[in-house]
């Protein structure tokens, strides 16, 4: 049985939805309810998972937030790491155009 997690912005709310599928050997869909939250004491452990993805499913979600407008945190993921190399694009040209004549 396959787990998907899928997210949908709805603007004249401003949230994202989430509709947990799940889709059975024999191609039966299936779809989860609101969830129920218990209390639980300050210092538990929590061992159970409200639910689990398998990689295929993180990615769907992925895709998903990423079509709704959400991305990493500034300095995190691959938005940090593409700005910190387009800084570092930016000082080697600075470098190379200082010390070499181009068009020679």
């Amino acid at each position: 049985m396959s787990t998907l997690l899928r997210a949908e912005y709805f603007v004249y709310r401003n949230i994202i939805g989430l509709a947990l599928i799940k889709k059975d050997a024999d191609g039966r869909r299936f779809v989860g309810a609101p969830v129920e939250l218990n209390e639980i004491h300050p210092d538990a452990h929590i061992v159970e998972n409200t639910l689990d993805l398998d990689m295929k499913g993180a990615q769907v979600l992925m895709d998903d937030l990423w079509r709704c407008g959400i991305r990493p945190t500034e300095g995190a993921g691959s938005a940090g790491s593409l700005a910190a190399t387009e800084r570092h694009l930016a000082d080697l040209q600075k470098i190379v155009f200082g010390h070499l004549k181009l068009g020679d």
